[in-house]
């Protein structure tokens, strides 16, 4: 009778410690900064199974009992994956303020031809944006931003128990209105580079009147490129000061909502 008992506590150790990763680890495998492809996938899984280590005896009181089906636990298991994906994805898509923001700043300093493998996307992007988006990445944990993460990562447990399917619809209205706020960040953030650029196509377009046979791209190319990254310089702490309190206010909405 002791052996079987230790046997059922070992078992119902297991698959609660397996049912936190599924969770934690498919969140470490979307999220920012973790799952990126400088990031070697020994290493994710090694904070992946250790953050699941420490919060297995907290939150095993709220797990269910092992199913006595297969089938049932396979629904659970694939049931946390997607709570995960979902976690992660959230917070990548408030990430990508930059990379639209830097497409943008690119675009209007004819700077979008000027592209290099981005690690973070899996393809090429314009060098404004990829600059951006690992700045970003660097501030987020430099001001500790993910402890927020774990934290809301944590207390999701509150709202998506384990045992119950996720609501897919309402799910994907969560990360539609969370990319429409991304863009509409992203395009606030380049707000300056879009005036900059309607002021100098103005000034160019009246060079042309007045000068028809003047090469006017040959000429203002240069210094619209020098102005703008020169705008970037200068604009560069203030944008990145805004975005992360930004930032910072979107993950502790989230950590409230759950």
């Amino acid at each position: 009778m002791t052996l079987n008992l230790l046997d059922h506590f070992l078992l119902s150790q297991i698959f609660a410690f397996l049912l936190i990763f599924c969770r934690v680890g498919s969140v470490f495998m979307v999220v920012p900064g973790f799952s990126e492809a400088y990031v070697t996938p020994r290493m994710r899984l090694a904070i992946g199974l250790g953050l699941s280590l420490l919060l297995t005896p907290m939150l095993i009181k709220s797990l269910p009992p092992t199913p006595p089906a297969f089938g049932i636990m396979a629904l659970m298991i694939i049931s946390e994956i997607l709570i995960g994906v979902f976690l992660g994805l959230i917070v990548r898509l408030m990430l990508s303020s930059m990379h639209v923001a830097g497409t943008s700043i690119a675009a209007q300093s004819s700077l979008a031809l000027a592209s290099v493998f981005d690690i973070s996307n899996g393809g090429q992007s314009a060098i404004i944006s990829n600059f951006l988006s690992l700045t970003a990445i660097t501030c987020f944990f430099a001001l500790n931003l993910h402890h927020i993460l774990i934290a809301g990562m944590v207390d999701s447990y509150n709202v998506f128990q384990i045992g119950n399917l996720p609501i897919i619809g309402d799910m994907s209205m969560t990360l539609s209105r969370v990319a429409t706020d991304a863009f509409m960040v992203g395009i606030q953030l380049s707000a300056p580079w879009l005036i900059f650029s309607l002021l100098f196509y103005l000034f160019g377009g009246l060079l042309t009147r007045i000068m028809p046979n003047f090469q006017i791209f040959f000429v203002l190319i240069p210094p619209q490129i020098m102005l703008a990254l020169f705008l970037l310089l200068i604009t560069l702490s203030s944008m990145m000061m805004y975005y992360m309190n930004h930032l910072e206010d979107q993950l502790l909405s989230m950590l409230g909502g759950l």
